[in-house]
């Protein structure tokens, strides 16, 4: 019946019988399901709440904790999917939250896999993963982990990578960067964007901490938070910063990569933040290879807030290198002005413009 209702549905144009068809057939349809979910309706009365249509509880701006336990009760039961969805969407709420969550998983475990010739099916288990990103607490970490790497389940893993990105764990970042490489585009989209997400926000943070300490506190003694920070940055990344002169060239990678996603958002929010961690990890690595420096905040010619960097005679800025490396390119190449100015090593071919590009932007 369902099927004829959809070919009709989509039929143009269609002639005065078919519409009627198509009209009898819904009502016959709607009728069916409400039929179906008598029994759900009753139980719902018992509790002072009395509805037509499940669909009812998930339009509703109203409150209804007393129709949690009931819903997940009859979330298990062999009813027809337009039932079973409305159920599950109206467990959607935050009175279900920490109640209905196995429930709501063992059921999408016990789905027909998304099928392209049967486009409900996605809509249908994608319900389930929408309702778990407004339920989902930090128990149901293992669940979605698993749930989420299973590529069986296709496209329908968005909504519960929505829900595990609101755990905060380390895991959740491992497996996030694991998914970018999905070979569900949708999917590989989603992390990426929620990665993005969760690393601007790390970064609004720690450059507001940051801005505060260096405005009232010795600058050098914020070198190790700062430079534990940067370290913090390239584990999101992937990479395992350890402070030898060799790490230089992945935190050029690091900007690189970070610079490809500024030349695509165009978002400065956080950046400087970002440039003056790499650098305090920068002067960590001089310190431990080289020698004894002097960091300061100000420097008499190039001016406020340039971190100039005392190094023998003269002044290097490695703030002024990772800020410009991250808003102009692989032209400021970061690990070959540690190379020649730090290592004096390696000078490269275009001298002058090279020393045009060493101060902040």
């Amino acid at each position: 019946m369902e099927r004829r209702w959809v070919e009709l549905f989509d039929k143009r144009p269609r002639t005065p019988s078919e519409n009627e068809e198509k009209e009898r057939i819904r009502d016959e349809l709607t009728n069916a399901v409400r039929l179906q979910a008598k029994l759900l309706f009753n139980e719902l009365a018992e509790v002072g709440i009395r509805i037509e249509s499940v669909w009812d509880l998930v339009n509703t701006s109203a409150s209804y904790p007393e129709a949690i336990p009931i819903l997940i009760k009859h979330l298990s039961k062999p009813y027809y999917y337009r039932n079973k969805e409305g159920i599950v969407r109206a467990l959607a709420v935050k009175e279900a939250k920490g109640i209905a969550n196995k429930a709501v998983m063992e059921e999408y475990r016990r789905l027909p896999k998304e099928d392209p010739n049967q486009p409900w099916i996605f809509h249908y288990r994608w319900a389930f993963g929408n309702t778990m990103s407004v339920i989902v607490t930090k128990d149901d970490l293992s669940d979605l982990i698993e749930i989420v790497l299973d590529k069986r389940n296709g496209e329908s893993r968005t909504g519960f990578i929505a829900a595990l990105a609101k755990i905060k764990s380390p895991k959740v970042i491992e497996v996030l960067h694991k998914l970018e490489n999905d070979k569900n585009q949708i999917v590989a989209g989603r992390a990426k964007k929620i990665l993005a997400r969760k690393a601007k926000a790390q970064t609004r943070a720690r450059e507001r901490k940051v801005g505060k300490q260096t405005m009232s506190s010795d600058l050098n003694e914020l070198k190790e938070e700062m430079s534990g920070l940067a370290v913090q940055i390239a584990n999101g990344f992937g990479i395992e910063l350890d402070y030898s002169v060799e790490s230089i060239r992945q935190v050029e990678k690091i900007l690189g990569d970070i610079h490809k996603e500024y030349k695509k958002t165009k978002d400065e929010e956080g950046l400087n933040g970002i440039a003056l961690e790499f650098a305090a990890y920068i002067v960590k690595v001089i310190e431990k290879n080289i020698g004894p420096v002097r960091w300061e905040r100000d420097h008499p010619e190039v001016g406020a807030d340039s971190f100039p960097l005392y190094l023998g005679d003269g002044a290097i800025f490695p703030f002024g290198w990772c800020s410009k490396r991250i808003y102009d390119g692989s032209g400021d190449n970061v690990w070959s002005k540690f190379n020649y100015l730090v290592l004096k090593q390696d000078p490269p071919s275009e001298k002058n413009k090279f020393f045009g590009k060493l101060f902040s932007k």
